[in-house]
């Protein structure tokens, strides 16, 4: 016998901050950004800005990346929306600290391709979370 749940809509927006790659012509940063702003009032996120990143994306040491990391530290912030965890940076050790930062600071990474926050950080091996 299957057990329905009953799903509770969040009653409150949160603040976020949109994030994408730079390296699209300007049309597609438009359509990217008018799909971010509907999918954020959708899952009740209030983009108040969206941040183009030109940086290479290889590691997490951007100057976009620090303005970031002071927006959540300065609990401004709740929700980071990007369309693939990968355009964070494509290093594992790098997008790990930053995921780990984030759930630190109570801020939610919410991933547009998967329609999720990534709960799941994948262990380095290390001995501590």
């Amino acid at each position: 016998m299957r057990t329905q749940i009953d799903v509770i809509n969040c009653q409150r927006e949160y603040a976020g901050i949109g994030f994408m790659k730079n390296r699209k012509s300007d049309d597609k940063l438009m359509n990217i950004g008018a799909e971010m702003i509907a999918y954020g009032k959708k899952h009740a996120i209030n983009l108040v800005d969206i941040v183009h990143d030109d940086g290479s994306g290889i590691d997490a040491d951007r100057t976009v990346m620090d303005k970031l990391i002071q927006w959540m530290e300065k609990d401004f912030i709740k929700v980071v929306l990007v369309r693939s965890v990968f355009e964070i940076t494509t290093d594992k050790h790098d997008l790990q600290v930053f995921l780990r930062k984030a759930e630190s600071l109570g801020v939610s990474v919410h991933l547009m391709e998967h329609v999720c926050n990534p709960c799941y950080v994948p262990w380095d091996g290390g001995d501590g979370c």
